[in-house]
């Protein structure tokens, strides 16, 4: 039985970041990108930008472009509006694979978001991407690291400043964690992929634990993990199909 996929970004991306994950899977299953509204070709919000709002809106272009059912596949911010469309719509999800992404706001978040929104919005794009970019990622170039930099650097620059600084101001009042046991408690299967060198993996252990999923970390990978290593990442996500929804892994 083949899946659905609907991959949805981070902060700052385009859909184009899972460029070279949908064309390792795509001949096996059915994948469906998306611009997160502020970001890419999207328009923004018409009201402030949350957490669940930007899932509300993921759900209902979703459901408008007859997606259903799936599985969220969300990097960073995208992981977060992926537990937020899981918890929201749990017969249309049919299972979660989150990258270097968090349950709720952690400290860090509450103290460098707020900075980085403010840099977005008076120095401009330019300067967060570069703020930013040290963290992305690991220190020593793996197979997909220039690509994976160039990108983040062309999404970042090419963003509106004020799509920025309201997408790093809406992390600051996400948190899901006490709505997440209940996707455990109903059984829906959930992979959480860490980059070895994201910072502290508490965040991570956590977001496993209240989903009662497994963690991976990518060896030598930062915060953009997918696109550094995606053969590494594209074998964990097979690995994880076959076993929660027993799709074909034969390539």
């Amino acid at each position: 039985m083949s899946a659905t996929l609907l991959f949805i970004h981070g902060i700052g991306s385009t859909c184009g970041f899972w460029d070279p994950i949908v064309s390792a899977l795509r001949d096996d299953f059915t994948c469906v990108t998306i611009d997160v509204p502020g970001f890419g070709d999207a328009r923004p919000l018409a009201e402030p930008m949350t957490v669940p709002g930007l899932a509300a809106a993921v759900d209902a272009w979703s459901r408008a472009e007859g997606v259903d059912p799936f599985v969220v596949v969300g990097h960073s911010l995208g992981g977060m509006i992926a537990q937020e469309l899981a918890v929201r719509a749990p017969d249309r999800v049919r299972g979660l694979v989150l990258c270097n992404t968090i349950p709720g706001v952690t400290d860090g978040a509450r103290e460098f978001n707020p900075v980085l929104a403010e840099l977005a919005e008076t120095r401009g794009a330019d300067a967060a991407a570069e703020a930013l970019l040290p963290a992305m990622l690991g220190p020593r170039p793996l197979e997909g690291t220039d690509r994976a930099r160039e990108r983040f650097l062309a999404d970042m620059r090419a963003t509106d400043p004020a799509s920025l600084a309201a997408a790093f101001r809406a992390v600051v009042t996400f948190d899901a964690r006490g709505r997440l046991p209940s996707l455990r408690a109903a059984g829906m299967p959930a992979l959480v992929v860490a980059g070895q060198y994201e910072g502290d993996d508490d965040d991570q252990r956590e977001l496993a634990d209240l989903l009662g999923g497994r963690l991976v970390v990518l060896p030598g990978t930062g915060h953009l993990a997918p696109a550094e290593t995606p053969s590494a990442f594209v074998t964990e996500v097979r690995a994880f199909l076959a076993t929660a929804l027993g799709t074909r892994t034969d390539r």
